[in-house]
């Protein structure tokens, strides 16, 4: 992995499989929590059963990035790198979002984060992935962002 500090920014590429995975970790780690914080705080009970299915979503495809680090394992995995601490700006916002009350009313407002989150994702990944040239890191990123759609797809069928 590199990482470029130009200015105000940082830019991380050149990364394996494995940080990919591990971002990927991070994101879903993230998603768990503001799914878990939203369904704590909802008292309808549509929304506390849209809020366990998105909750369950992201704990499956935490799971699948979970294997796909333990399959690559090297035995240096359970140091915490870049990867697993830095913040790409995809859950933050919408965990800081000030329309909790609209979200925890109503079952389809609660299902327009988890929208917004899997295309805030998949635009974070598409951006890794026109900064890396390495074809398994390519691979990697590309099933990613396929989870990702598939997540997509099945949020806004639900608000059909």
């Amino acid at each position: 992995m590199k990482i470029d500090y130009s200015g105000d920014e940082v830019r991380i590429y050149d990364f394996d499989p494995v940080e990919c995975y591990r971002i990927a970790r991070r994101l879903e780690r993230e998603s768990v929590d503001l799914y878990t914080a939203l369904k704590e705080k909802a008292s309808d009970a549509d929304v506390k059963e849209t809020l366990g299915f998105l909750l369950a979503e992201e704990k499956n495809h935490l799971e699948t990035f979970e294997s796909e680090i333990a399959k690559r394992s090297t035995g240096n995995d359970d140091v915490e790198t870049v990867a697993d601490a830095a913040d790409s700006k995809v859950v933050s916002p919408l965990a800081n979002a000030g329309n909790l009350g609209e979200i925890l009313c109503d079952r389809r407002e609660a299902l327009k984060p988890g929208v917004s989150l899997e295309k805030r994702s998949i635009a974070f990944y598409m951006s890794l992935l026109g900064n890396t040239a390495g074809d398994d890191v390519r691979r990697a990123l590309k099933r990613i962002i396929a989870e990702e759609k598939n997540h997509l797809k099945k949020f806004r069928a639900l608000l059909i």
